[in-house]
């Protein structure tokens, strides 16, 4: 398994279909777009920029439901694709009568709503290795720098050690 991060929701331009973007956080430089309904890119993105309803949404009240019930969301894990549909799962942590570690529990979900969860509660996201190598695609955005300070540093080095003859 791999750990992933949500780049962003976006819109396919020629579909007009939302789409979850992940990044794994191994590195690599590849992207998993998932597709998800319109609803779903709403509430992912709601969460992303922190936006709250006046009444619980159907997610918020689902995390509001697990922490009245002595629950967590400990993870989510992107772990199947079949005839180009993902599968996710919940995995729960339910603590009972002050026990701690609590009993582990794995629910089924869409990956959509998985994320959406993730995202509200400050869950990690892992994709099967799997999934990943059949769905993934290169990462073709520029790579930034690590520090703009370390490439400054490398352009005046660059600077002070050019000859006019380098030129000829």
């Amino acid at each position: 398994m791999v750990e992933v991060e949500l780049v962003d929701v976006r819109i396919e331009e020629s579909t007009k279909q939302p789409f979850m973007e992940l990044r794994p956080k191994d590195g690599t430089r590849r992207i998993l777009p998932i597709f998800i309904g319109l609803a779903e890119a709403g509430a992912i993105k709601a969460a992303i920029e922190n936006k709250h309803s006046h009444r619980p949404m159907t997610h918020d009240l689902f995390i509001a439901t697990l922490t009245a019930t002595g629950s967590r969301l400990d993870q989510v894990v992107i772990n199947d694709y079949q005839k180009r549909v993902f599968f996710a799962e919940l995995h729960l942590v339910v603590d009972h009568e002050g026990q701690p570690g609590g009993r582990r529990e794995t629910v089924s979900a869409r990956p959509s709503d998985a994320v959406a969860l993730a995202v509200r509660c400050g869950a990690s996201i892992f994709v099967n290795d799997s999934v990943l190598d059949e769905c993934a695609l290169p990462d073709l955005a520029p790579a930034e720098p690590a520090d703009n300070g370390e490439l400054v540093d490398e352009f005046r080095k660059f600077i002070d050690d050019i000859n006019p003859e380098d030129f000829r």
